[in-house]
């Protein structure tokens, strides 16, 4: 078995790994290539020589109660631990 990764010829995404028998006959669909997995997997980019990773997704954005922590003196800190524990 051979690991293969399928690509759009388009624009080098991979679509998916496949393993085929080294003596497969099977051919891609059109529009696609099949090459030596290597390191890639399926959302990577071929560029032409190697496997790129996409970009990490962004963090999501900061709710409100951690905009005013992270805005918050050290008293007004320890104020709002103690409400959330019960203490106030």
């Amino acid at each position: 078995m051979a690991r293969k990764a399928l690509v759009q010829q388009v624009n080098g995404f991979v679509v998916n790994i496949i393993e085929l028998e080294l003596d497969s006959t099977w051919m891609p669909p059109t529009g696609h290539v099949v090459l030596d997995a290597l390191d890639g997997g399926p959302g990577d980019t071929w560029n032409g020589t190697i496997f790129v990773k996409p970009p990490p997704a962004p963090p999501p954005p900061l709710t409100e109660e951690q905009i005013a922590w992270a805005a918050a003196t050290v008293a007004t800190k320890i104020s709002m631990v103690g409400k959330r524990l019960g203490f106030e």
